[in-house]
């Protein structure tokens, strides 16, 4: 299923807010992976980014029932080119 994709950078100085994910619903089953947190950004083109993480979703059809959720502290660079 196609996901939609929600993308949210508040970055008034070095520090800032990130909001980032995708996710659908329908009757059949959902998907969702979201990811919130700080960025702290160094020049020239670098973000350092830490915060939490949700991936869950699963489908629930007359053949089959399976949802699962994981919750993950996560800790990234970003470069840009």
């Amino acid at each position: 299923m196609p996901l939609l994709n929600l993308y949210v950078n508040y970055q008034p100085g070095r520090l800032g807010l990130r909001v980032e994910g995708d996710g659908f619903v329908s009757p059949f089953g959902r998907a969702e992976d979201y990811f919130g947190g700080l960025t702290y950004a160094l020049p020239p083109k670098t973000k350092l980014k830490a915060g939490y993480r949700i991936l869950e979703g699963g489908g629930d059809t007359n053949n089959f029932y399976n949802f699962s959720i994981f919750h993950t502290l996560a800790v990234g660079v970003q470069i840009g080119l």
